[in-house]
Parts: structure tokens; sequence; C-alpha cells
């Protein structure tokens, strides 16, 4: 990882103000409006928390449109440390600590992933975590098991590359398993529990992987069948 420097922590820290002074503002109009005789601290207290994850996701959102971690290797010029260190940032800072601890329910997940950037076929909706969502496609119908990871980024020798993933229709994704940038899942393929699939690997229709690396398995259903 590379050293985040005193600019892009200030950044941050600005996002994390604004978001705080517009929750607090509409905290403040909300009381206005609605009134407890009881428990008004606590109902301030919520609104002022889910206000301000909500300014949140918008600041983000507009920084995955207008300043998204660029596609390949990752350079080191000025803007491009500034963009990948404020993604980490508020993945660090803010998203890890909701995915990890379990706190966000799995069909919620599903809306944030597509919020943040990742395009999600119909009725998937992941158990796993997604980093940089903005360059993971995964087609209808799949399954992303509990504790899985798909991680487009790739950090070799000091030198980080983004690469997008693509994952077909019908694909499973077991528990644990790892998918790395660059991976291109086709329709109706498996990977196998804790398997752990390096960067830049082609699985094809209706493979079966699994290990560490992952290897195939298991041919494709064509092949069994001849």
């Amino acid at each position: 990882m590379r050293v985040i420097r005193l600019h892009e922590i200030s950044s941050f820290v600005a996002c994390l103000v604004l978001a705080a002074l517009i929750g607090w503002g509409f905290v403040d109009l909300l009381g206005h409006v609605v009134q407890f005789e009881k428990h008004q601290d606590i109902f301030d207290g919520v609104a002022f928390l889910l206000s301000s994850f909500a300014v949140l996701m918008v600041i983000y959102k507009l920084l995955v449109i207008f300043a998204p971690i660029p596609k390949g290797e990752l350079g080191h010029s000025v803007g491009h440390s500034w963009r990948y260190h404020i993604h980490t940032l508020f993945y660090l800072m803010v998203f890890q600590p909701l995915l990890i601890s379990g706190i966000m329910p799995i069909p919620m997940r599903r809306g944030y992933f597509q919020l943040m950037g990742a395009k999600l076929g119909e009725n998937v909706y992941p158990a796993g975590v997604l980093l940089d969502p903005l360059f993971i496609e995964i087609g209808d119908f799949c399954v992303v098991g509990f504790k899985s990871l798909i991680c487009p980024h790739v950090h070799v020798g000091g030198v980080i590359t983004h690469l997008p993933i693509k994952i077909g229709r019908r694909v499973t994704i077991a528990v644990g398993a790892t998918i790395y940038g660059g991976t291109i899942i086709e329709d109706d393929a498996r990977v196998l529990p804790h398997a752990v699939v390096n960067p830049n690997t082609h699985i094809k229709k209706g493979e079966v992987w699994g290990g560490i690396p992952a290897r195939r398995i298991m041919p494709r259903h064509h092949e069994k069948s001849a």
C-alpha cells in the first residue's frame, strides 16, 4: 500500500465534515416537524447517523462518476494517487466496517454495490465482498458465496493495477473463494470453496475450478458427455 499523504487525508476528513454538517442540518429541520415527548435524543441521534451516511454515499457516488480509479496500472501522478487514496479511505473507514461486521444485510448489499458502480444481473445478491465495484460485472442468477472476495486490483512489486472482472450467467462463486482482476468466467461455471483464481484467468462455460491456485478440475458439460 502506498503512503497516504496529508492532503489526501484532509480531503477525506472534509467529506466527513460536510456529511456531518448536512446531517445535522437535516436533524434540525426534522426537529421542527417531528417531535417526541420521550426519547427525542435517541431519535435525533439515529436520524443524524442515517442522514450523514446517506450524504457520504452521495459524495462517494460523485467520486465514482467524476474521479474514478483509473483502469490499468496506477500511475504516480498527484491526481492518480489522490483518486486512489480517497477511494481507499472511504472503503477502509466507512464501507469495510459495515461489510466485514455483517451489519449491512445481504439484500441491501446489492443496492450498495450497484450504487458504487458494480453491474449486477437479475437476482444477484452478493454475500461476499466486492472490492472496487466499478470494475465488476456479474450476470443473471449468479451466486456469490459467504466470505468470498472479488478483487479487481492486483498489487505486485509495488505496482498497483486495476483490471475488470466479468462473470457470466448462472455462475457459482462458492464460500471463501477469491477472484482476482482480469478474470473472465463464462456462463454456468463453478469456482469451488476457498479456491484462489489468479489474475487474468479465463474460466470457460460450464467448467469447475478449485484449489490454490485454482485449476480446472472438471471439464465442460459437452466434453463430459462426449
